[in-house]
């Protein structure tokens, strides 16, 4: 007789939406607080979850939260088995020019990643808007 299988993923972190249960709230304030421009923190210990939520946190940040919290992009950086400063950029060159939008190194037609509302007199803008993020 063979043993029972666990139905438990533990393993490896899931990254399939449909399997991902219990962490919208969570994902939904953290979400608004990045695109308020706040910094967070995800601290814990290992395998309780914190890539499984990342995933999460990726799907609620590339949803619509009204007209001043527009969909972002989320770049994935594997930084496992980085040992030195120079790895790390490797890391993160390597992630944003195979970004799926066609890389983040070019400027694009609207400006640098998201942008925001300026004082027209401050930004030197004849449109009154500035960059943001960069």
């Amino acid at each position: 007789m063979e043993p029972a299988l666990n139905p438990f993923i533990w393993d490896r972190p899931l990254d399939d939406a449909s399997t991902i249960i219990g962490m919208d709230g969570v994902a939904t304030t953290m979400a608004l607080t990045l695109k308020a421009g706040r910094n967070v923190a995800l601290f814990a210990p290992r395998h309780t979850g914190t890539t499984t939520f990342t995933h999460r946190l990726a799907l609620e940040l590339a949803r619509p939260h009204g007209a001043d919290a527009p969909p972002f992009d989320v770049i994935r950086v594997n930084l496992e088995r980085v040992v030195s400063v120079a790895g790390v950029v490797g890391c993160v060159h390597d992630a944003m020019t195979s970004h799926r939008t066609g890389g983040c190194g070019a400027r694009r037609s609207d400006g640098w990643g998201r942008r925001r509302p300026s004082s027209a007199s401050t930004s030197g803008s004849p449109t009154g808007w500035s960059a943001a993020g960069r």
